[in-house]
């Protein structure tokens, strides 16, 4: 559909300038656009196809949630990459939500390993904290997921902080690996 509306529109109008960004950066009612909802889906040659005709990875919708940390969430590392490709597009790796989480925090929260350590090796900084003044670390350490040992020594091994503590209750990431069972997680 994108294809052949940026043909007629093309054809029709003569130009692809504003308008066509305008159209390929239109938000529904719940702030999403087409390439957050496409990221959301999983459909890389979507992604590729707005990327192509003008679409802003920087947009978020109401909830504070871009394109990007809805592929980090789902773990789809491929579209992560294509979204971080554009020039200036690498500064997105912090970009946080509404609850003020990172990319890597959601990553870690859904046990995605590979989009943890691509996140990693572009850059990510373990030691964010989000709204709740909760780390990557503390994230994993909460929810527990397949990868959880690897996840916790790549986190570890890129200098997450185990002292940092959650404001409020002063739990920490160890507090956290015990009160979910994360022997693993207690031993490293």
């Amino acid at each position: 559909l994108l294809g052949f509306a940026t043909r007629e529109f093309v054809l029709e109008r003569g130009d692809a300038g504003v308008s066509l960004t305008k159209m390929v950066n239109a938000q529904n009612a719940l702030g999403e656009t087409a390439l957050i909802v496409s990221a959301m889906y999983g459909h890389e040659d979507s992604v590729g196809l707005l990327l192509d005709a003008g679409a802003d990875v920087k947009i978020a919708d109401e909830g504070g949630v871009t394109a990007l940390l809805t592929a980090c969430t789902n773990g789809n590392e491929k579209i992560a990459r294509r979204l971080m490709e554009g020039e200036g597009n690498s500064a997105m790796i912090e970009q946080r939500g509404s609850r003020g989480e990172t990319n890597l925090m959601s990553a870690c929260r859904y046990g995605h390993l590979w989009m943890v350590r691509t996140l990693l090796t572009m850059g990510a900084k373990p030691n964010v904290v989000d709204n709740k003044g909760e780390s990557a670390l503390m994230h994993v350490c909460q929810y527990e997921q397949d990868d959880d040992d690897e996840t916790l020594w790549l986190l570890l091994k890129a200098g997450a902080s185990v002292d940092l503590v959650r404001p409020g209750d002063s739990y920490s990431a160890l507090h956290m690996a015990c009160e979910c069972c994360h022997e693993e997680g207690v031993a490293q």
